[in-house]
């Protein structure tokens, strides 16, 4: 059964057409483990709230003794294997290099943290023949996201639901859920869609179930799990840049000129697009960022109202972003996975027609004059319209 759940929250975003975009400043200091253990015992165990169900997960104090570098997308780390408990309270099993905590470093600098914890299915010997799940979450046990691999590929992406409390039994289970969410830039929110499809248990400790946010992007199965430990491998961080990013299209991402007198455009790459396919393993969520949407309109209408390019920028961002909404769900139920490039072009069609609703027009070459420019995709999380 399928629950729809919509969520907003009040916000005031202030984004200026004419700020200047600062680039951050590369952080070239080496995290140590030194420095990633005082960042835990300072900032994230003292720092935040353990929930008495975190406290019953099988999830144990950090090795520090055992730490070791490990090499991310996004930079280096330090991993700590995790002393794991016993579900039957026996004392404590022998430290495994692919349950770990993840410390790293932002390009901006600041530290992040997460726990790993790789679940077999079946005795695997390394990433290429893994089958099992991975499962991230936060020190106080919220759950990120989590993965499932079949023959060491990634397979699906779960959203794992219901509270974060240890299970008795010799196994893990949790629920794939299609728990997915896009922002409603005109609202300031976000709508959410909830609906629970099976329950996938594996054996080897874990949980049954948790707060769960949305899944990111397919992870590397040669990263995510490194089921040796040991240097190497990484993490994309999939639903967990650096610094956090919206999908809202900013209308700082529209330059139009006038290529006639009577009609102006703007083009843009670089446009992210994500969209959802409810699969029988869970939930699979993909972005694409494809190039070349000339987007056209009149530099007055027939009553007489002028569009000044500021305007036509505000215009293009909502009708991008209500495209982005409803690519996001399009595809949900489709009994088969459909190609990459049939969802690329009904986004380009949604895109268009949502533009022909306000009398304008996008494609991928527009009038072809040579006067339009094309800027990248400028994004924020909901959407800036302040570019009158």
């Amino acid at each position: 059964m399928l629950v729809l759940l919509a969520a907003a929250s009040l916000a005031i975003s202030v984004h200026s057409c004419k700020k200047q975009d600062q680039a951050p400043q590369p952080n070239l200091s080496k995290l140590s483990v030194a420095s990633a253990r005082t960042f835990f015992e300072t900032q994230v165990k003292k720092g935040g709230v353990r929930t008495e169900d975190a406290n019953k997960l099988p999830i144990g104090e950090p090795n520090w003794d055992s730490a070791y570098d490990k090499k991310l997308n996004i930079g280096d780390a330090i991993a700590a294997p995790l002393k794991m408990k016993s579900y039957h309270k026996t004392g404590s099993v022998e430290v495994q290099g692919d349950n770990y905590l993840l410390v790293y470093k932002t390009k901006y600098g600041n530290l992040r943290h997460e726990i790993v914890t790789v679940i077999p299915a079946t005795a695997h010997e390394g990433v290429a023949t893994f089958n099992g799940a991975t499962i991230v979450r936060d020190w106080s046990g919220k759950i990120l996201r989590s993965f499932i691999y079949k023959n060491g590929s990634y397979d699906a992406a779960t959203t794992t639901i219901g509270r974060s409390a240890a299970t008795e039994k010799e196994g893990v289970c949790f629920q794939t859920s299609s728990t997915v969410c896009f922002p409603l830039a005109d609202m300031l929110g976000q709508y959410c869609e909830y609906g629970v499809q099976t329950n996938i248990c594996y054996g080897g400790g874990g949980d049954s179930g948790g707060g769960g946010d949305i899944p990111g992007n397919n992870p590397d199965p040669g990263n995510y799990p490194n089921p040796g430990g040991g240097s190497g491998g990484g993490t994309n961080q999939p639903n967990q840049p650096a610094e956090p990013e919206g999908t809202g299209t900013d209308c700082a991402s529209f330059d139009f000129v006038a290529t006639t007198p009577l009609w102006q455009e703007a083009g843009v790459h670089n446009v992210k697009v994500r969209w959802v396919f409810y699969g029988m393993y869970g939930t699979l969520d993909k972005e694409f960022y494809p190039d070349n949407f000339v987007f056209g309109l009149p530099t007055a209408y027939g009553n007489g109202k002028v569009i000044t390019p500021a305007m036509a920028a505000v215009m293009s961002a909502e009708a991008l972003d209500k495209a982005k909404s409803a690519i996001f769900r399009k595809f949900a139920h489709e009994p088969y996975l459909p190609a990459d490039a049939i969802v690329i072009e009904a986004f380009r069609t949604l895109v268009h027609e949502e533009m022909a609703k306000i009398g304008g027009t996008c494609g991928q070459s527009g009038s072809k004059s040579p006067n339009i420019r094309f800027k990248d995709e400028v994004r924020s999380f909901f959407g800036s319209r302040n570019c009158n």
